[in-house]
């Protein structure tokens, strides 16, 4: 049988962390977890909180890079990411994502074993699992697939149901692996709990159904966007008032803030610190004086050019926070009203938010629901400016018809102009080279 791709099982044997049953081999000397404490232990490893894939963030337009600084990046494929250059040699994205999928099948192989009378933590347990799987999964398809909504039949992705290495990889129609991941968090919000007190890197059912909202809007099915946002801020709603904070502060958001549901990054990215990361300048001349993101989120460069500070992790240093967070919420309930024509309940929810980041706001004057559309995806825009991959997903969507939203990008080094169009095949990159050696599935197109 075909062997579990050979990336993700060395990244197995790299594994740290205090448990036993962590630090060996996983085909032979696995040694078994006999306790929910120990499953618990495996959800709770840093590395499922901090890893998920950056491709996507490090393609947006959102920021650039000067010639200078590309240059100056050692890493090869980091360079190529950066001007949509197709590489079938990086493997960490790849070899990240399934590396937090085989822990959760680790502990959904076995909590069916476990004997004991705390069912909530048990249940908490699994649903963490559950969680975590879908999570990666659905962050890998932003990366490894192309743009499509729940149905397509267009190629999905590997879907790792167990941690056994022996069975087959095989890839799943694209519908089949949306449909995965929304039955995982389907099954999430029922196990999990509704809060988990000062463990925000825990998820709650607040955290699931934010999931769901943000995977139905990645492919367009607007209705379940809504019903699930809705449901989130039912759990959860609060929003920082971006007045009351202080902006001159090098880092503005601290770590956990109130308006993180979950808590998790990205993996690292060298194009993306601060020192060399320079904000977009048309994006920045979207920020009014009266919009308080324009000094909580960016901080001015000796160039005159700008950096960004508004990471909800509390800090700049080439990761970014993916998390879930009530603002994406509400604009997901805001876009998602709009598009179905409820304006009276689109401009309930981007007021909301637009009272909390201006200044002297008072409220929106009567507009029509295609304008009112128009001012939600800028909001959106400025609101998810380096949010993790939130601005790739969008940019799949919008571009993935070559519809009245959809625009080319354009990357300038020097006298090279690099275009990314709609409906590119590049908005999927190629899956690792040695993935496709080990496991025979098919590469994505050229």
């Amino acid at each position: 049988m075909k062997k579990y791709s050979s990336m993700i099982f060395l990244s197995l044997l790299i594994m740290v962390g205090c448990n036993k049953f962590l630090e060996e081999k996983p085909d032979r000397s696995l040694a078994i977890p006999s306790s929910l404490k120990d499953l618990r232990a495996i959800l709770d490893m840093n590395y499922n909180n901090l890893n998920y894939p950056i491709s996507g963030a490090m393609a947006t337009d959102d920021y650039y890079l000067s010639l200078k600084d590309w240059e100056g990046i050692s890493n090869i494929q980091v360079r190529q990411n950066y001007i949509w250059e197709k590489d079938d040699l990086d493997e960490m994205d790849w070899r990240n994502g399934y590396r937090i999928i085989f822990n959760a099948n680790v502990v959904l192989d076995h909590i069916g074993k476990m004997k004991t009378d705390d069912l909530e933590e048990r249940n908490s347990i699994e649903g963490t699992a559950y969680f975590f799987r879908a999570l990666a999964l659905h962050q890998l398809c932003q990366v490894f697939t192309l743009p499509g909504k729940d149905g397509s039949k267009a190629e999905g992705l590997p879907v790792r149901k167990s941690a056994d290495i022996n069975l087959p990889t095989v890839r799943a129609g694209l519908g089949e692996t949306y449909q995965f991941i929304v039955n995982d968090l389907q099954t999430a919000s029922q196990l999990l709990p509704k809060n988990t007190g000062k463990y925000k890197t825990r998820p709650t059912q607040a955290a699931a159904y934010g999931l769901l909202a943000r995977v139905y809007m990645a492919t367009e099915d607007y209705p379940n966007a809504a019903k699930y946002a809705k449901f989130a801020l039912e759990q959860y709603s609060f929003l920082m008032d971006y007045n009351q904070l202080d902006s001159s502060k090098m880092n503005p958001f601290t770590l956990f803030n109130d308006e993180v549901i979950f808590h998790a990054t990205t993996a690292y990215a060298p194009s993306l610190i601060s020192s060399i990361c320079k904000i977009d300048s048309t994006l920045f001349q979207t920020y009014d004086a009266s919009d308080q993101r324009r000094s909580l989120f960016f901080g001015l460069n000796k160039d005159g050019s700008h950096s960004f500070k508004g990471n909800y992790h509390g800090q700049s240093d080439g990761t970014l926070f993916m998390g879930i967070a009530t603002d994406e919420i509400v604009l997901i309930a805001a876009e998602a009203a709009a598009r179905q024509g409820e304006s009276a309940e689109a401009i309930a929810q981007i007021e909301k938010l637009m009272v909390k980041r201006y200044r002297g706001f008072t409220g929106l004057n009567l507009i029509s629901n295609d304008q009112l559309l128009g001012l939600i995806l800028k909001e959106r825009r400025k609101e998810l400016v380096m949010r993790g991959d939130l601005r790739w997903s969008d940019l799949r969507r919008f571009n993935k018809d070559k519809g009245d939203e959809s625009f080319t990008l354009k990357r300038f080094l020097g006298a090279n102009t690099y275009d990314l169009v709609p409906g590119d095949l590049r908005y999927a990159f190629l899956i690792p080279k040695s993935v496709i050696q080990e496991s025979g599935i098919s590469q994505n197109k050229r």
